[in-house]
């Protein structure tokens, strides 16, 4: 990527509901560490 952009990249546990009389869907996706190993050359995102 170009300056001032870096590589990034997150892990998220991703779930989703449909709330059965409005037909919303939420959708959740927190970060999540150790799911998968860091990559060289790439900045992991986290939760602060």
């Amino acid at each position: 990527m170009p300056w001032p952009a870096q590589n990034r990249d997150f892990t998220a546990h991703v779930t989703a509901t449909q709330n059965p009389d409005t037909k919303v869907i939420t959708v959740d996706a927190p970060s999540v560490s150790g799911l998968v190993p860091n990559k060289d050359g790439i900045t992991r995102l986290k939760n602060q």
